[in-house]
């Protein structure tokens, strides 16, 4: 099942390693901020990327996906200095943008294999994702496999024996996004430090 045209989210999500991908980054950055403080809130990032993306198949509201994903951004990345809790660093813009593009995937994929339809993830429905999440390189997913009844006592925290779709992506993204973003992890980091130093001298 196909909830959205990749061709129309790509250009959208530029979280990519090559320079021309850096510089549409970086743009995109610095049209969510137009103050120039080197800092975006969740709220003006929500904002701006809930004009931007394109409908998701079986997503009432766009803005609940952004704000899944901010929240792990935030969560699975370290900011470089310490900021509120609802702002977001040029390093940890670069895993919300990841973010976002994992997100549909988990969403189409669970779309495969959720027959009820009703979003809704309980156990057999999330060993039933675990391969592909694996195969996409999600940090912690390979120890999952071998154990993935504990993980979903640790995701469940009602104890009910499931959970909502939402909940299980925030869950995956905030412990697959840190090795995802390994790759240029000190030049990110480098990059948003050097632009938090200009824009707040007291950091330096």
């Amino acid at each position: 099942a196909h909830v959205v045209h990749w061709g129309d989210v790509a250009p959208k999500l530029p979280f990519g390693s090559d320079h021309p991908t850096k510089l549409r980054r970086r743009e995109l950055f610095d049209t969510c901020d137009p103050r120039g403080i080197g800092l975006l809130s969740q709220a003006e990032v929500v904002r701006y990327f809930f004009r931007l993306m394109p409908l998701i198949g079986g997503v009432s509201d766009t803005r609940v996906v952004l704000n899944v994903c901010f929240r792990a951004a935030r969560e699975a990345i370290k900011p470089v200095i310490h900021i509120g809790s609802q702002q977001l660093d040029r390093n940890q813009f670069r895993a919300f943008l990841m973010n976002i593009w994992y997100y549909i995937k988990l969403w189409e994929l669970f779309c495969t294999v959720d027959e009820a339809g009703e979003r809704i993830v309980n156990l057999d429905l999330f060993i039933k994702v675990l391969p592909a999440m694996a195969s996409w390189g999600f940090g912690e997913v390979d120890g999952w496999l071998q154990d993935p009844d504990r993980i979903f006592q640790r995701l469940d925290r009602s104890g009910c024996g499931e959970v909502s779709f939402d909940e299980l992506a925030e869950f995956c993204l905030r412990h697959g996004t840190p090795k995802l973003c390994e790759p240029d992890d000190e030049d990110e980091r480098k990059l948003a430090i050097d632009l938090l130093t200009r824009t707040h001298p007291n950091v330096a």
